[in-house]
């Protein structure tokens, strides 16, 4: 797998998909017994006009979005998770049976670089 691959696949199974499942959500809550805030959201998003929720729309993809580009800025290195002492680095690897890939091998594109190149 190389990064671009994981990164394409980063977009589409968290930042899409969790785009999708917010809005899925606010049309028509899921589950035996939703809590009381879903309940007061959905009702609230399904009042809204088509423009209007749009517009929802577009900001729960812009905020999936963010969350899954500052994901991989951690697995960068560009956002720090560690307190100041304790200095490390995150490294990713896919194994397989034929071998290994480091894909945020910090000599290749950055991950957040690469995200940032599917828009």
């Amino acid at each position: 797998m190389t990064p671009q691959t994981f990164v394409s696949s980063i977009k589409v199974a968290v930042a899409e998909n969790a785009a999708k499942g917010v809005i899925s959500q606010l049309a028509a809550p899921a589950g035996r017994n939703p809590s009381e805030a879903v309940l007061e959201l959905s009702e609230k998003f399904r009042a809204l006009t088509d423009e209007q929720r749009d517009f929802v729309v577009q900001i729960a993809e812009m905020a999936a979005d963010q969350a899954a580009y500052n994901f991989l800025g951690i697995l960068d290195g560009i956002i720090a998770v560690e307190s100041v002492e304790a200095k490390g680095e995150l490294k990713l690897v896919f194994e397989t049976d034929t071998g290994s890939d480091w894909l945020n091998d910090p000599d290749q594109v950055e991950l957040t670089y690469a995200y940032k190149g599917l828009e």
